[in-house]
Parts: structure tokens; C-alpha cells; sequence
């Protein structure tokens, strides 16, 4: 649970623009759950996920239907804040637009 989240709603918690903790996620979701930490290592820390789990990850974040939150400032994000967060995290360039990840 989140340290703002109620007891027992479902909630992902972001670092690093990765996922790093999550709970009570609906069993829609965990087949996203299983194509995103199929090659995920054990730490958010050494994380760097490719363009492709990342998509996966939003995929995830747009269907989820709780808290999100930043485990590093605390921040509570909307789903479209979320998205931006990951696909903007590093600097990378690569933005997420109606579904397609474009590098501008």
C-alpha cells in the first residue's frame, strides 16, 4: 500500500520511471502485470526498460483504476501525469502520444 492509499485499494508506486511497488492490482491487469516483469530485474534501481515495457507499463497505468504515486518525491499523479513521468523519465526524448511512443 501506498502511505497515502487506503487499505486494500489497488495502487502502483513509481521510481525512477519504472514501476516499483504495487498491490490489490485487478486480475484484468495481471497479464500486463506478467508481459511487464517478464525480464524485469529484481531493483527499480537497475532498471532501464526498453521502449517496449515501457509502453506496457502505460498500457498499464491507463487502465488502472486506484493511487499512483512517486515512492522518490511522494507525489500523487493522474494517469496522464504517470504516463508523461515514464516516458519523459531519463530525458530521453521519446514521448507518448495517443498510444504511439514518436520521438520528436
Amino acid at each position: 500500500m501506498t502511505p497515502d492509499s487506503p487499505e486494500n485499494e489497488p495502487y502502483l508506486l513509481l521510481k525512477w520511471g519504472t514501476l516499483k511497488g504495487w498491490g490489490n492490482i485487478p486480475e484484468a491487469n495481471h497479464e500486463l502485470m506478467r508481459r511487464l516483469l517478464q525480464d524485469a530485474p529484481m531493483s527499480c534501481a537497475e532498471d532501464h526498460p526498453s521502449l517496449e515495457r515501457k509502453a506496457i507499463l502505460c498500457e498499464l497505468i491507463r487502465s488502472h483504476v486506484g493511487d499512483i504515486q512517486n515512492d522518490w518525491d511522494g507525489k500523487h499523479y493522474t494517469q496522464a501525469e504517470a504516463v508523461e513521468y515514464v516516458m519523459n523519465y531519463g530525458g530521453t526524448g521519446q514521448v507518448w502520444i495517443g498510444g504511439l511512443i514518436e520521438t520528436p
